[in-house]
């Protein structure tokens, strides 16, 4: 961390513990810890129920400054309920929050909090609308390994190389794509003497 201030070396003790000896995120309920990334300086966590709730377990030596949590999985475009040790915080200056999406397009909350302090406090935020796993979206993967099938041709065809996929990549090639995907023949390249344009 790199910077300039007005504070004497001692008062920015803290700040430094709380970046390099952040404090441990603990005792998680409706949610899944993903530990402290440094880099951006957050708390990160990914969202089971509606309440996600976790203890930073502060102490002089790992300190609260200013935290940052990152709540994937949140799926809702509303502000959150924000509660400290069970105390609902104000929107304001000292409590910043906004939703921003992930690589999949779902909302995840940001939260910003002007808080200092040495001794642990649990921490909840309420309203987020988990997707269930059945509802998340499975990964893409292909319908049909393609399969090289120039060996089984003859000798003068084996220059040639089809590859057998399926119907549903044909259908959203275009036609000269769709003919090689299904093993026909590309008329971009001569055909061999004593064999047609297409089988």
């Amino acid at each position: 961390m790199e910077g300039m201030a007005r504070q004497a070396p001692t008062e920015l003790l803290p700040l430094a513990r709380s970046w390099l000896q952040p404090p441990a995120l603990e005792a998680v309920t409706d949610c899944r810890s993903g530990g402290y990334e440094a880099a951006q300086r957050a708390c990160f966590l990914a969202a089971t129920g509606p309440a996600p709730s976790f203890r930073l377990a502060a102490s002089a030596e790992h300190p609260i400054h200013n935290p940052a949590f990152v709540a994937r999985n949140w799926n809702g475009n509303s502000p959150p309920e924000v509660e400290i040790d069970g105390v609902t915080q104000l929107q304001g200056p000292a409590l910043r929050q906004g939703i921003t999406y992930d690589p999949n397009g779902r909302p995840m909350l940001v939260v910003w909090l002007q808080r200092e302090s040495s001794a642990p406090a649990r921490f909840t935020l309420r309203g987020a609308k988990p997707a269930t796993a059945s509802a998340e979206t499975a990964p893409m993967r292909q319908a049909a390994a393609p399969r090289l099938v120039s060996d089984e041709l003859p000798s003068p065809w084996k220059r040639r190389v089809c590859l057998e996929s399926a119907m549903s990549i044909c259908s959203s090639a275009s036609p000269v794509a769709a003919t090689t995907a299904t093993g026909c023949v590309n008329p971009s390249i001569p055909t061999p003497a004593g064999r047609g344009s297409s089988q």
